[in-house]
């Protein structure tokens, strides 16, 4: 897992994240990079990670399973 610092988080916002899902998601037709992100709070774990296949962009979207404390 990787951990990044965030530049500036609004007051309330964690100030670390990490990202808990790796897809690739872009172009739509024939994804090569990851431009889309699941970002999660700490205590909260996203797995089951996919990029479903869909028309309604020109990227994928991005669904996970999260498990809540």
């Amino acid at each position: 897992m990787t951990r990044r610092s965030a530049s500036s988080p609004p007051p309330g916002w964690p100030t670390r994240w990490w990202r808990p899902a790796r897809c690739r998601t872009s172009p739509a037709d024939r994804p090569r990079e990851q431009i889309d992100h699941v970002l999660v709070s700490p205590g909260v774990t996203a797995t089951d990670a996919t990029a479903p296949p869909g028309t309604a962009s020109d990227h994928l979207p991005v669904a996970v399973t999260l498990t809540l404390p």
